[in-house]
């Protein structure tokens, strides 16, 4: 699963409102069915620095008038090589259950070229194993390619094109309507 859209829109912070929704079982998020097991979400975060997480987390709770419950938790990605963040993923989600695996950027997580589809397709073959193995979803936040910015998007505007979004069982796309009117548009749904 991806969201996309152009930088700033509020992609990251749609992404952390699912996972507070999720970490706190509540029944629907955007009008959308959630179904959770485990009310715990696990975030990758390569944009935001931890100060930055509060601020976002704060204001979300405080919009919701939900307490934090200690089941939305968080793994600051500096650049960490694919296999160290898959060892990360993997202890944490060995000792703790997860709906969700949140990684907010796909084009920071991902290090190899962007235009090889059998790479892409490797690389989200190990994550989409080990949410397999392990009962959860992965959602991965997604930029287009900076030659669309200006123009109407469509999935091969993603980073990583094709390659990301033929193994997405689902792509969004979050658009601006106006200074603050954002569209969520699900361009793909398997």
């Amino acid at each position: 699963n991806v969201i996309g859209g152009e930088p700033g829109l509020g992609k990251s912070c749609w992404a952390v409102g699912l996972a507070v929704n999720i970490a706190h079982g509540l029944p629907a998020y955007c009008g959308y069915n959630l179904h959770t097991e485990h009310q715990r979400a696990l975030i990758v975060t390569t944009e935001q620095n931890y100060e930055e997480i509060n601020v976002l987390l704060n204001s979300i709770y405080q919009a919701s008038n939900l307490p934090p419950n200690g089941r939305l938790h968080f793994i600051k990605d500096d650049g960490m090589e694919t296999e160290e963040l898959l060892n990360h993923i993997h202890k944490f989600v060995s000792e703790f259950k997860i709906d969700i695996l949140i990684c907010d950027a796909w084009g920071d997580v991902y290090d190899k070229s962007p235009n090889d589809s059998s790479e892409i397709r490797k690389f989200l073959k190990t994550f989409n194993k080990l949410a397999g193995m392990h009962g959860f979803a992965n959602l991965w936040v997604a930029h287009p390619c900076k030659n669309s910015f200006g123009r109407k998007k469509k999935m091969a505007d993603l980073v990583g094109g094709q390659g990301l979004i033929a193994r997405c069982r689902t792509v969004l796309f979050l658009e601006s309507v106006g200074d603050s009117i954002r569209h969520l548009c699900i361009e793909k749904s398997n």
